[in-house]
């Protein structure tokens, strides 16, 4: 055999060993709401809690908002903390007073935006009003789908 098919055949062997350790060592990213159900009424605050399949370098996180309002509120005071797959934040809907719909969204985000998620938790107290919304939803970290909850807050 001469050198330069040798030289293709390992080339092609190490191409395909490097194809099959990418797809064998490859995670998803998968995030879902558990509870509550969608359109489940709810009171002033709860507990929202979910899975996730956690890619390296992934954070979880929740923001919340009046439907039909456009900016967004990260809950539970930072990241989500996961055990397993489990993850669980307290969610707050609104002030006293705000009721309707309100929706969730639980996303997975990648080290500079979980950055600009804690400044802002640390911020926020400090503004003038206090706890300005974020204006737009922060991008999810590539190849994580959001999830997306909505529930309905009774008048209170």
């Amino acid at each position: 055999m001469n050198s330069s098919n040798t030289t293709f055949r390992n080339c092609s062997l190490l191409l395909g060993l490097l194809l099959f350790s990418a797809t064998l060592f490859s995670q998803d990213c998968k995030i879902q709401i558990t509870a509550p159900e969608q359109g489940s009424p709810i009171d002033g605050e709860g507990l929202v809690s979910g899975k996730v399949l956690l890619p390296p370098n992934g954070h979880v996180w929740l923001l919340s908002h009046k439907v039909g309002f456009s900016g967004w509120w990260p809950q539970g005071n930072g990241a989500a903390q996961v055990i397993g797959e489990d993850w669980d934040v307290l969610v707050y809907y609104g002030n006293k007073g705000d009721y309707g719909k309100f929706e969730v969204i639980a996303m997975v985000v990648d080290n500079q935006t979980h950055q600009d998620l804690k400044n802002w938790v640390k911020n926020a107290p400090k503004t003038n009003p206090p706890y300005q919304p974020i204006a737009s939803l922060p991008a999810s970290m590539e190849g994580c789908p959001l999830a997306r909850l909505r529930v309905e807050k009774k008048q209170e």
